[in-house]
């Protein structure tokens, strides 16, 4: 996925989400893993992601989407560097 840093740039990461439940079994919260994926798997994604960008440029209301969906990746790859 990638995500939106404070600075405004863009980032990619692997993300696994696991629900946190309370006693009765309800969902209370959430918990995320994360990682600073490969270049490899990022390039195979960044065309699945073009081609999302594509789609919600279609629908109004996602129109703010495609603008802040490719920045975060770069600052993971120069920390890597």
């Amino acid at each position: 996925m990638q995500n939106l840093a404070k600075d405004g740039s863009y980032y990619w990461v692997l993300a696994h989400v696991t629900p946190t439940y309370d006693a009765r079994g309800t969902i209370v919260g959430y918990h995320s893993s994360r990682r600073c994926p490969e270049k490899a798997a990022v390039a195979e994604v960044d065309a699945v992601y073009d081609l999302m960008r594509i789609e919600e440029r279609r629908h109004p209301t996602a129109a703010w989407a495609p603008r802040r969906a490719s920045r975060w990746w770069g600052k993971c790859w120069r920390a890597r560097a």
